[in-house]
């Protein structure tokens, strides 16, 4: 290397080191002074009931009513101002600011979130999304072979194919039950009661979403924690059912504190400096959509299956095939939408998501994986008569059409 070059790119890095000091400096002092600000920072002077002071710290234009922040919502100026303040610390020292912060972040985070809705930060699991968490907590049920999971028609896909795959892996069984039939008239005491017929000796397990996104029901969870507590009075320390709630959007709509809610667990994703929230739609199966949906495409026909020979092969969408995922063919539902498949003669389903085109036979409406078609009827049937309802068609612009 030319002496010149060396003592020039020396020259750099003591500039840049003293330059690097300067700016963790300057880090330190903005930590400092967010500090100092906090209490500035959040709306703890809002009255309860001033909703138009509560409006003013969202950057929501007027020009319209926001009815769909649950599913898009803009940062509140608390979380705005936060926002701002670590991309500051990133731009102006990222190194530094990331080795100054990383370990103990995640700790502030689950403070913070225990200071807002109870229990103690070590009772606090993050994940980026719901998903993940329903995922997390379902595939470490302990359940024997025989156990019952009961859970509603009413939650999340999610929901549905965590459960499933625990039942699988262990041997258990799920059953889904209706908890009301119109949302619109739907009562506490209908709930409850139809939640105490469903529970019987094998049940082990039963799982909720307190908040129903698809009708924006909200269930009337202590009591209904109340009915599975008095049949867990008279069980041993072994049988007694676990109450899982997917409880992510309850605390938009509730001032509950989670640690006086100690007769179920709670499942809550917890989403810190994100963009947005995000929530699946879920068609009612009398909706005007469904019947739109019913009108443009077979629902009910025969359903086949292909395996091996199409095994890791390119689909329509551009996925890969797999026979052992639960996936589908379908004519003219768009890709990614999640249907349920019922075979008419035994009443057994799956769901699965349709992320490929056929099948091009005379008579039949859907292609199932071998995976999803030996969970309703025998691979050696070859066709069997089925109805589709259609769950989920949140995700279709994920996929190539």
């Amino acid at each position: 290397m030319l002496r010149r070059n060396f003592l020039s790119r020396m020259g750099l890095a003591l500039a840049g080191s003293v330059i690097g000091t300067s700016i963790g400096n300057a880090v330190d002092a903005a930590d400092a002074a967010a500090e100092g600000n906090k209490a500035a920072l959040m709306p703890d002077n809002i009255n309860a009931g001033d909703w138009t002071a509560l409006r003013q710290l969202f950057p929501l234009t007027d020009d319209y009513i926001h009815l769909s922040t649950f599913l898009l919502a803009s940062h509140p100026k608390p979380v705005a101002d936060e926002i701002e303040r670590h991309r500051k610390g990133l731009d102006a020292n990222p190194s530094d600011y990331w080795h100054k912060h990383f370990e103990t972040i995640d700790g502030k985070i689950s403070a913070a979130a225990a200071s807002y809705m109870g229990g103690e930060a070590e009772q606090i699991a993050l994940t980026d999304s719901t998903t993940m968490g329903l995922s997390l907590v379902y595939s470490g049920l302990k359940l024997r072979p025989n156990d019952e999971v009961v859970q509603t028609v009413h939650d999340h896909y999610s929901t549905d194919l965590s459960l499933k795959l625990r039942a699988e892996r262990t041997g258990a069984n799920v059953r889904r039950i209706t908890l009301y039939d119109t949302p619109a008239t739907v009562t506490s005491l209908q709930v409850i009661d139809n939640l105490a017929k469903a529970i019987n000796q094998k049940t082990k397990v039963v799982a909720v979403t307190w908040v129903h996104s698809s009708t924006g029901v909200k269930l009337p969870i202590r009591a209904m924690a109340d009915v599975i507590a008095k049949v867990n009075s008279s069980r041993s320390e072994a049988d007694k059912i676990l109450f899982c709630v997917d409880g992510v959007h309850g605390f938009g709509i509730e001032d509950v504190d989670v640690s006086t809610m100690r007769r179920f667990t709670l499942l809550v994703s917890v989403l810190l400096l994100g963009i947005v929230t995000g929530c699946s739609s879920r068609l009612p199966i009398d909706s005007a959509k469904k019947q739109q949906y019913s009108a443009s495409h077979a629902l009910i026909g025969q359903a086949s299956w292909y395996g091996s020979k199409f095994h890791g092969r390119l689909s329509a969408s551009g996925e890969k095939y797999i026979m052992r995922a639960y996936t589908a063919a379908h004519k003219t539902l768009a890709f990614g939408t999640i249907v349920r498949a019922t075979n008419t003669s035994n009443n057994k389903s799956i769901n699965v998501k349709i992320n490929d085109c056929g099948p091009f036979v005379k008579g039949r409406v859907i292609d199932l994986s071998q995976k999803a078609f030996q969970q309703i009827a025998s691979s050696d049937q070859g066709i069997v008569t089925i109805k589709i309802d259609i769950l989920d068609d949140s995700n279709i612009f994920r996929y190539k059409h």
